[in-house]
Protein backbone atom coordinates (compact mmCIF):
# COMPACT_ATOMS: atom_id res chain seq x y z
CA UNK A 1 0.00 0.00 0.00
CA UNK A 2 3.37 2.36 0.83
CA UNK A 3 3.91 2.81 -3.11
CA UNK A 4 0.35 3.10 -4.03
CA UNK A 5 -0.67 6.08 -1.91
CA UNK A 6 -1.58 9.35 -2.85
CA UNK A 7 1.82 10.04 -1.40
CA UNK A 8 4.61 8.32 -1.84
CA UNK A 9 6.29 8.73 1.57
CA UNK A 10 8.43 5.61 1.20
CA UNK A 11 12.07 6.25 2.74
CA UNK A 12 14.66 4.21 3.11
CA UNK A 13 13.19 1.16 4.38
CA UNK A 14 15.32 -1.41 2.94
CA UNK A 15 18.78 0.22 4.95
CA UNK A 16 19.96 -3.70 4.93
CA UNK A 17 23.25 -2.99 2.68
CA UNK A 18 23.46 -6.86 1.57
CA UNK A 19 19.47 -6.85 0.22
CA UNK A 20 19.19 -3.21 -1.09
CA UNK A 21 20.49 -3.93 -4.30
CA UNK A 22 18.44 -7.02 -4.56
CA UNK A 23 15.05 -5.63 -3.93
CA UNK A 24 14.00 -2.93 -6.57
CA UNK A 25 10.45 -2.66 -5.65
CA UNK A 26 8.00 -3.88 -2.52
CA UNK A 27 7.07 -6.21 -4.37
CA UNK A 28 9.66 -8.32 -4.94
CA UNK A 29 10.62 -7.57 -0.99
CA UNK A 30 7.18 -8.71 -0.04
CA UNK A 31 7.72 -12.16 -1.95
CA UNK A 32 11.29 -12.37 -0.33
CA UNK A 33 9.38 -12.16 3.40
CA UNK A 34 6.37 -14.15 2.91
CA UNK A 35 8.89 -17.20 1.34
CA UNK A 36 11.27 -16.74 4.53
CA UNK A 37 7.76 -16.60 6.59
CA UNK A 38 5.94 -19.72 4.96
CA UNK A 39 9.04 -21.85 4.81
CA UNK A 40 9.17 -21.03 8.68
CA UNK A 41 5.94 -21.59 9.49
CA UNK A 42 5.77 -25.27 7.15
CA UNK A 43 8.83 -26.21 9.87
CA UNK A 44 7.45 -25.09 13.01
CA UNK A 45 3.78 -26.08 12.56
CA UNK A 46 3.66 -29.21 10.41
CA UNK A 47 0.44 -29.20 8.58
CA UNK A 48 -0.19 -25.38 7.92
CA UNK A 49 -1.78 -24.01 5.72
CA UNK A 50 -1.38 -20.26 3.84
CA UNK A 51 -3.67 -18.65 2.57
CA UNK A 52 -1.94 -15.71 0.21
CA UNK A 53 -4.15 -12.47 -1.02
CA UNK A 54 -2.17 -10.29 -2.98
CA UNK A 55 -3.81 -6.61 -1.49
CA UNK A 56 -0.89 -4.69 -2.97
CA UNK A 57 -1.69 -5.76 -6.69
CA UNK A 58 -5.24 -5.85 -6.03
CA UNK A 59 -4.94 -1.82 -4.65
CA UNK A 60 -2.84 -0.94 -7.61
CA UNK A 61 -5.83 -2.48 -9.80
CA UNK A 62 -8.41 0.13 -8.34
CA UNK A 63 -5.82 2.69 -8.78
CA UNK A 64 -5.80 1.52 -12.42
CA UNK A 65 -9.57 0.63 -12.84
CA UNK A 66 -11.37 2.80 -10.02
CA UNK A 67 -15.24 2.39 -12.12
CA UNK A 68 -14.37 -1.75 -11.39
CA UNK A 69 -14.47 -0.57 -7.60
CA UNK A 70 -17.31 2.27 -8.11
CA UNK A 71 -14.37 5.13 -7.38
CA UNK A 72 -14.08 8.12 -9.09
CA UNK A 73 -11.09 9.47 -7.37
CA UNK A 74 -8.14 7.65 -7.52
CA UNK A 75 -5.16 10.53 -6.95
CA UNK A 76 -6.07 12.32 -3.21
CA UNK A 77 -8.03 11.31 -0.15
CA UNK A 78 -11.36 12.81 0.57
CA UNK A 79 -10.44 14.60 4.02
CA UNK A 80 -9.61 18.43 3.77
CA UNK A 81 -7.14 18.88 0.39
CA UNK A 82 -6.62 14.98 0.33
CA UNK A 83 -2.77 16.10 -0.03
CA UNK A 84 -1.36 16.98 3.07
CA UNK A 85 -4.42 16.23 5.65
CA UNK A 86 -3.20 12.63 7.70
CA UNK A 87 -5.09 11.14 10.89
CA UNK A 88 -5.61 13.33 13.06
CA UNK A 89 -5.82 16.63 11.12
CA UNK A 90 -8.87 14.96 9.49
CA UNK A 91 -11.57 16.05 12.23
CA UNK A 92 -14.74 17.57 13.15
CA UNK A 93 -13.54 20.88 11.68
CA UNK A 94 -11.64 19.92 8.64
CA UNK A 95 -14.10 19.79 5.32
CA UNK A 96 -14.32 16.41 3.65
CA UNK A 97 -15.22 15.68 0.39
CA UNK A 98 -18.78 14.08 0.72
CA UNK A 99 -18.95 11.53 -1.70
CA UNK A 100 -15.98 8.96 0.62
CA UNK A 101 -17.28 5.99 -1.34
CA UNK A 102 -16.43 7.13 -4.24
CA UNK A 103 -12.47 7.75 -2.96
CA UNK A 104 -9.54 5.39 -3.03
CA UNK A 105 -8.55 7.43 0.28
CA UNK A 106 -9.60 8.96 3.02
CA UNK A 107 -6.85 11.04 3.58
CA UNK A 108 -3.29 11.46 2.28
CA UNK A 109 -2.20 7.91 3.32
CA UNK A 110 -5.10 6.00 4.30
CA UNK A 111 -7.57 3.61 2.22
CA UNK A 112 -11.04 4.84 2.52
CA UNK A 113 -13.85 2.56 3.81
CA UNK A 114 -14.98 1.37 0.67
CA UNK A 115 -11.35 0.54 -0.27
CA UNK A 116 -11.03 -1.59 2.38
CA UNK A 117 -14.90 -3.31 1.64
CA UNK A 118 -13.55 -3.73 -1.39
CA UNK A 119 -10.24 -5.45 -0.26
CA UNK A 120 -12.18 -7.62 2.15
CA UNK A 121 -14.06 -8.61 -0.63
CA UNK A 122 -11.50 -10.05 -2.05
CA UNK A 123 -9.63 -11.64 0.97
CA UNK A 124 -12.67 -13.21 1.80
CA UNK A 125 -12.66 -14.78 -2.32
CA UNK A 126 -9.38 -15.58 -1.49
CA UNK A 127 -10.47 -17.77 1.80
CA UNK A 128 -13.79 -19.86 0.38
CA UNK A 129 -11.92 -20.51 -2.73
CA UNK A 130 -9.01 -22.06 -0.79
CA UNK A 131 -8.74 -25.97 -1.61
CA UNK A 132 -8.58 -27.64 1.87
CA UNK A 133 -8.28 -30.90 0.87
CA UNK A 134 -4.50 -30.33 -0.47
Amino acid sequence: MLSAGTNDFILNYYDIPTRRQQFNNISAYQDFLLTALQNYIKGTLPGSRIVYADVYETVIDMVNNPQKYGFTETNRGCCGTGFVEVAGLCNSITPTCGSDSQFLFWDCIHPSEATYQNLAKYIESKILSYDITG
